[in-house]
């Protein structure tokens, strides 16, 4: 990540228009006299003690460096929000709060935007860019422990970014999203969404009687109830957007991937709840499932044939 010092406020100089409440995304950076700098020369970046620029390198998992961003959040309520993060962990009640934020002495601010005011999709920005660049500090976009031990376990064949849920969608589409919701538009699903079909069910047209899939999107859960947007945004739309749909469903099949190959007891306790929880399909339904079974690879190598021609 190149930082320029040019955009960045000294923190003893930041200045805040009070009749301004809209939230923004602001990002803190800690920046010496140790910190290497560089100058740009014909495209390349080239170290100068007197440069404009500095860089952070991003995550570490095996051994966590110095790093220039320290911190990402949201905020409406400016001046007392960096005022907390500044004395996190040294004065008053917030002596005793966990994930204190690092010294910082830098401070930039994103633009506001109208469409910002919605704090879930302002948070679902700021967590797709804390994910990127601080899965360590920002507690809401931690990696899991599971995926940390997978990057462990796989010895630098597992990038970071290889785990996050794929973000395609940009900010208008998120937007779109948003609107569509408000109102309940229906047709949104059919211009904007593929349906939840499985490659099984497409070449066959069978499906399995007593299994609970979602056939149909909606703004509902299971139990009748409007979908919170940010809960929107997690089970409609990153699954199902069409332009998110591929890279999904290859998220989906590397992630078995990994859990198989550098996680051997979760894959063997997640084969274990599977074959528990559909134990009594594969019983009542032996025979349908033997059928599907049999023309699901009499289609798929038709295919394959045709493919090779």
């Amino acid at each position: 990540m190149i930082i320029n010092l040019n955009k960045l406020t000294d923190i003893r100089k930041i200045t805040f228009d009070l009749t301004d409440g809209r939230p923004y995304l602001y990002f803190l950076f800690q920046i010496n006299e140790d910190t290497v700098r560089y100058s740009r020369v014909n495209g390349k970046y080239v170290e100068d003690k007197n440069g404009t620029f500095v860089m952070d390198n991003g995550p570490n998992f095996f051994k966590q460096e110095s790093r220039t961003l320290v911190y990402i959040g949201q905020t409406k309520n400016s001046i007392a929000r960096i005022y907390e993060h500044y004395w996190t962990g040294t004065k008053g009640k917030s002596k005793s709060k966990l994930y204190a934020v690092k010294k910082f002495n830098y401070f930039r601010r994103s633009k506001s935007l109208k469409m910002f005011e919605f704090d879930t999709i302002r948070q679902h920005y700021e967590k797709i860019i804390v994910r990127k660049y601080l899965p360590f500090y920002n507690q809401a976009a931690r990696f899991t422990t599971n995926q940390v031990k997978l990057i462990v376990n796989s010895n630098g064949r597992i990038k970071p970014k290889e785990l996050m849920k794929p973000y395609v969608i940009n900010f208008k589409d998120i937007y779109k999203a948003f609107k569509a919701w408000e109102v309940e538009d229906l047709s949104y699903f059919k211009n904007e969404l593929h349906r939840p079909l499985s490659r099984m069910f497409e070449l066959t047209k069978l499906r399995h009687p007593n299994k609970n899939l979602k056939q149909e999107l909606t703004y509902y859960n299971n139990r009748g109830v409007k979908y919170k947007f940010g809960r929107f945004i997690e089970e409609i739309i990153i699954p199902f957007h069409k332009k998110q749909r591929k890279a999904y469903l290859e998220f989906k099949k590397r992630m078995k991937f990994f859990i198989k190959t550098f996680d051997k007891v979760r894959h063997k306790d997640n084969v274990t709840k599977h074959r528990l929880r559909t134990s009594h399909h594969y019983q009542k339904n032996k025979e349908f499932l033997k059928d599907r079974e049999r023309k699901y690879k009499k289609l798929k190598r038709i295919i394959n044939q045709q493919e090779l021609l």
